[in-house]
């Protein structure tokens, strides 16, 4: 809030008559609403996702600095990673923005299953190794179920402000919706989905956005792609439902678990009548 600020009180003192002469340039906004919702939902969806993997990880790392840590990490590399692709994929033409949307829904369909077939369940990675080890084995489990997955999603938002340029549209604009979107998408899965849908179901919803993304763009490759979403994405909810929520030992069963701001906690039942509080797949009350 303070930079912006400082900025509008820099931009008053300035000669405003070159930007009011290329703003007059600029596309109508109506013309450029498709962009603003891409842009919009770009933001929205990959800051879910990002909250949402916060929470994952920390279920196989010693603690949420860790996850944090590595998570921010491997999402600003994919980020990157995507911006650089982008004048390789854009020669696809027209379709290349549907097949970054579709390709994303998938990868976020398929990303729990992904991680926790990784490891061989909800395995918690300990700590007892030296920390070069440690750090590889973390990056060996983030990198396939993070990072790689996450590159078509960051696709999307460099191809907006490409196509944006190329029709002359209010580029300002379309970056303060983007962030507005993720500013939304992180607050809303942080508070709401995340808790209401567990770390898995999440991860679904943020592939029906992307599905939802795909039938909304022109041609009739949305209408093949968005049918085989259709089919894919409720089956890898189904999926998801089968993942488990903690590493339990033989015997044990979770009785209740909750997704909240500061992490995961679970409530285990073992034999006999053995009850426990688990927090983020390791704290033991």
């Amino acid at each position: 809030v303070a930079v912006a600020l400082l900025a509008l009180h820099l931009d008053r003192q300035c000669d405003g008559t070159k930007i009011r002469a290329i703003a007059a340039k600029s596309a109508p906004l109506s013309s450029t609403r498709p962009l603003l919702f891409l842009s919009f939902a770009s933001g929205f969806l990959m800051l879910a996702a990002e909250v949402i993997f916060q929470h994952q990880f920390a279920q196989f790392f010693v603690s949420s600095y860790h996850s944090s840590a590595m998570v921010l990490s491997l999402v600003l590399v994919s980020l990157s990673a995507g911006a650089v692709l982008t004048p390789w994929v854009a020669k696809l033409g027209s379709r290349a923005m549907t097949w970054a949307l579709a390709a994303s829904a998938l990868a976020f369909a398929a990303q729990p299953l992904v991680l926790v077939v990784q490891r061989g369940g909800l395995v918690y990675l300990p700590f007892k190794r030296e920390f070069a080890e440690y750090f590889w084995n973390a990056l060996k489990l983030g990198i396939p179920a993070c990072s790689l997955l996450l590159i078509p999603g960051a696709l999307i938002f460099p191809m907006v402000l490409k196509e944006a340029i190329a029709r002359s549209a209010n580029v300002g604009r379309i970056l303060a919706i983007n962030g507005l979107g993720g500013w939304f998408g992180a607050e809303l899965a942080e508070r709401f989905i995340a808790p209401a849908y567990g770390l898995w179901w999440s991860m679904s919803l943020v592939a029906a956005g992307y599905g939802l993304s795909v039938l909304l763009q022109q041609g009739t490759l949305r209408w093949w792609l968005g049918s085989a979403l259709c089919i894919i994405i409720p089956f890898s909810w189904r999926i998801n439902q089968r993942l488990p929520f903690a590493g339990l030992a033989d015997g044990e069963k979770l009785v209740a678990v909750s997704v909240g701001r500061e992490g995961v906690v679970g409530v285990v039942r073992g034999e006999p009548d053995d009850w426990r509080i688990i927090f983020n797949n390791n704290y033991t009350l």
